[in-house]
Parts: structure tokens; sequence; C-alpha cells
């Protein structure tokens, strides 16, 4: 059953994206709403605290005919819904956030990112590569290890196909083992704000999207606002 305020979603792929990284396809029962690349579903889980459910971004685009949430498992509660198998029903909200760009305000797009945080990422660029987007769009995207890098084949695969998008990739627990991966850049350190500043095309009139841990997405946005990035271009997301 569906309410007004709800969904049911039957899972109809479970599939392993890193070691702790999973993505679930989920087919609404009923008509599908529509969502907004960027927006997330409050996923509800009965008899499981909290009673109001826990946020997850939709990393698929509003194009695809399902729904898919990449779940990092990180807790009691992502632990439940990863449980769940292929048939399964889980219940959700209607999509919801506002983690997301007015392109014609800019003359790119940057996004900074940490771990998990690409989900909603993910829907963002691949939606706006699907409408043909022109400006550029700059990934700078930070992981502990290569095996970490959640959606590495379909990121690759969007750079490899179109010319305005860009992949920085940092490893920051792994020892130096080449300066690409698979043809992209790799440093092997920590995300800087000067990297970013320096390798982001129209610099003061790209906007920012910050996603990450909320340590990771506060020391970015202080770090780029020092680096003299205005406030007005600087969005965030935090995940914990």
């Amino acid at each position: 059953m569906q309410s007004n305020s709800t969904l049911s979603c039957t899972i109809l792929e479970k599939r392993n994206e890193t070691p702790n990284v999973f993505s679930l396809v989920l087919r609404v029962e009923g008509e599908r709403p529509p969502f907004l690349a960027g927006q997330y579903l409050t996923v509800r889980l009965p008899h499981f605290e909290p009673v109001e459910g826990k946020s997850y971004s939709i990393a698929s685009t509003p194009r695809e005919k399902n729904i898919t949430l990449t779940i990092k498992e990180m807790g009691g509660f992502s632990r439940a819904i990863l449980a769940h198998e292929v048939g399964d029903t889980i219940t959700t909200s209607l999509p919801y956030g506002f983690f997301y760009p007015e392109p014609d305000e800019s003359s790119g797009l940057a996004f900074v990112i940490g771990g998990i945080g690409i989900t909603p990422c993910m829907s963002i660029i691949g939606d706006l590569l699907e409408h043909d987007y022109q400006k550029p769009i700059t990934l700078f995207y930070s992981n502990r290890t290569q095996a970490d890098i959640v959606f590495k084949n379909a990121l690759d695969t969007l750079a490899q196909k179109h010319s305005n998008f860009k992949i920085h990739y940092f490893i920051t627990r792994e020892p130096i083992q080449g300066r690409a991966l698979n043809g992209q850049s790799v440093t092997y350190d920590r995300m800087t704000a000067d990297f970013i500043t320096a390798n982001t095309p129209n610099l003061h009139e790209t906007d920012f999207f910050l996603c990450g841990s909320i340590d990771f997405t506060k020391d970015m946005w202080k770090s780029l606002k020092t680096e003299g990035i205005e406030h007005t271009r600087l969005f965030t997301e935090g995940f914990f």
C-alpha cells in the first residue's frame, strides 16, 4: 500500500559498489513521483530506531524508470536496510531536498566530495550530462583507497564520453601507485582547497557543491572560503 506521503518500493536488484557500499534498485509500487537530481528519500523501518527513519540520497537520474539508493554499511540502521534482499519491500518518504544546482546561474560546477557523499552528485552529474550540459563540470573526489571509490567505472565512462567533465581523485591511505586512474588525475594525499581552486575552470563564476561527512564538508567550506570563494557559491550537504 502507498499513502500520499510514503512510497512502497520493491527491491529489484542489490549490488556491491565497494566492499561496504551497496546499491538497491527500487521499483516504486504505483506511480513513481518525479524528483530532482540531488534529492533524497527517507527510509522507514518498522520497530527500528529512529522511528522517523534515515535519509539516503538518490543515486539514479530522474530519467531512469527505477530509483537507486546507494548505502554505506556504517551502523545498525544501514545494516538493517542492507539485510533486505531482492523481492523484499521497503517504505520510504517522497523525494525531498534542496541540494541541486541552478546551472543557468553559473559558468561551471565543481563537486567537492568525500566518500559516500558521491551519491547525490552521481545523480546530478548524470542528469546534467544526459541533458547535454556544456559548461565545465569538475569532480574532486576523496577516498581512503582505490577500492573505496564508489561508481568509479560509471564516473570514468562519463569523463571519457564528455570532454567538459573532469575528475580528480584523491587517495589518502594507500601508497602511491601512479598518477592516473584509468586516465583520470589522482593525488595520493588529502584534498586541499588550493588544489581545487588551481584546477577549477572559471573559478569565480563556478558554483561549488560539497558533500561528505559533517567534518569533511565543514572543513572544505571553510578552506574554500579562505581561498576567496564567495559563500553564495558554496552549497553543502553533510552525511552522518
